[in-house]
């Protein structure tokens, strides 16, 4: 018996050490679902860090350089075609970032076509709306969502949102961080649309905007590329008052 029980402490201490060494880490993940019992009615992160086994892989895509989202070099069959993983937890990242939290990190799901625009033009919008703030200029990012791909329809509509065609990523906040470590937190969630925070986010989505096809017209769906604050210059609704809902229309192909 005293062998027995010196055996089970032994291994109780050594499952403890590895529990308490593996937590250690700057961001943390998150495992959060849309079944999740604290989350009911809110837009879910798109996927659990684990990918499903029955997750249908249809290519391989080629490396992108410089890239500032790491994103998987796989392919993946959803409802409504093909997207890549993005990895909002690799801390070799410019952009991470976490469903509805500045800490905790996660993946989803983004379309190839979406994944390389953001690859290509969303720090870049990034730091040419903290240069127009007067904010320090960020050398990385964290992104508060609340969203990425959903099977769904657009709220208060009968056709499918882009977020079914992981189209789309729901930003609440940015958190900036310069070349010193400081963090200048850009949140949404705003009463009164004014000073620097209206600056950046309109420059921000003007830039976004700019940056898709001359193709995209208005009366096409989702033309300018994002919807936001109802006092936003360039414009927006009351659903979209604490989140900047930004996507790459198909005009934009």
């Amino acid at each position: 018996m005293p062998i027995k029980w010196d055996m089970r402490k032994f291994f109780l201490l050594f499952i403890l050490y590895f529990a308490v060494g593996c937590s250690q880490s700057e961001f943390e993940v998150v495992n959060m679902s849309s079944s999740d019992p604290d989350h009911i009615g809110e837009e879910p992160a798109g996927m659990p860090n684990d990918i499903p086994e029955t997750l249908e892989i249809l290519d391989t895509i080629a490396t992108v350089n410089s890239a500032d989202f790491s994103l998987s070099e796989q392919s993946y069959k959803l409802a409504h075609g093909p997207a890549q993983i993005w990895n909002g937890c690799d801390s070799n990242a410019t952009v991470m970032g976490g469903y509805n939290s500045d800490s905790k990190c996660g993946k989803g799901y983004f379309h190839p076509i979406f994944a390389a625009h953001l690859n290509k033009h969303l720090f870049t919008c990034v730091e040419r709306a903290s240069l127009e703030a007067n904010l320090p200029n960020p050398t990385r990012i964290f992104i508060r969502h609340l969203g990425t791909y959903n099977n769904r329809n657009g709220r208060q509509t009968s056709s499918l949102s882009m977020h079914a065609y992981a189209r789309a990523l729901d930003i609440a906040q940015f958190n900036l961080y310069d070349d010193s470590g400081n963090v200048t937190r850009i949140s949404n969630e705003m009463k009164n649309y004014s000073g620097a925070t209206a600056t950046f986010y309109d420059t921000f989505r003007k830039c976004w905007k700019d940056s898709l096809l001359s193709s995209c017209r208005p009366g096409q769906k989702e033309f300018n590329g994002s919807i936001g604050h109802p006092k936003s210059a360039l414009g927006g609704n009351s659903l979209h008052a604490g989140h900047i809902h930004l996507s790459f229309p198909f005009c934009a192909e």
